[in-house]
């Protein structure tokens, strides 16, 4: 019995200490958002926004400038990178835009200290117009399903102006469109 209770401990310690081992080895040989571009490929381009409050959005951009674009939102405790394979497939045709909502990743904390949907919604509201009028295909991962929801609740305007459609992944939908039911528009 003892020694079977010794082999177990043994073997957890050695999958425990692999997976670790292995972790540490993807994470030091494999992060996409650090590999370099191959040649030829599409230039990114780090861009700063302003949202209403003054809080700065970090924004990435990919792609050919002129080309269909694409707007990937992340969720919550995520941050652009999240899209990277993505990017990385759809940027040779369209122009990708990935940004880093308020308090994650490289956007600052928000300046108003307001974290709502409504206010995720205006930073989204905000990159979509850094298109300058270019049509866009927008999609949301969770809370940044949320967030695109919010925005178009904020601005219907955008539906005609400049967005042709919206995907929403993993997204709890119900609870932003029922709140924003109940109270008028902006």
């Amino acid at each position: 019995m003892r020694r079977s209770l010794l082999g177990a401990a043994a073997l957890a310690a050695g999958a425990i200490g692999g997976a670790v081992i292995g972790y540490v080895a993807e994470r030091a040989v494999v992060d996409p958002a650090e590999e370099p571009l191959p040649a030829g490929a599409p230039q990114r381009r780090p861009k700063e926004l302003l949202a209403d409050d003054g809080t700065r959005l970090s924004v990435l951009e990919s792609g050919p400038a002129g080309a269909p674009a694409i707007v990937l939102v992340h969720g919550l405790s995520l941050t652009h990178e999240i899209w990277t394979a993505q990017r990385r497939m759809l940027e040779r045709d369209y122009r990708v835009v990935t940004l880093d909502l308020r308090g994650h990743g490289d956007s600052d904390d928000a300046a108003s200290g307001d974290y709502s949907a409504d206010t995720l919604g205006g930073d989204v509201c905000v990159v979509i117009d850094s298109l300058v009028g270019q049509r866009c295909v927008v999609a949301g991962h969770s809370l940044g399903g949320m967030a695109v929801l919010a925005a178009l609740r904020r601005r219907p305007d955008l539906l005609a102006h400049q967005i042709a459609g919206v995907v929403l992944v993993n997204t709890a939908a119900s609870s932003v469109v029922a709140k924003e039911s109940a109270s008028p528009p902006h």
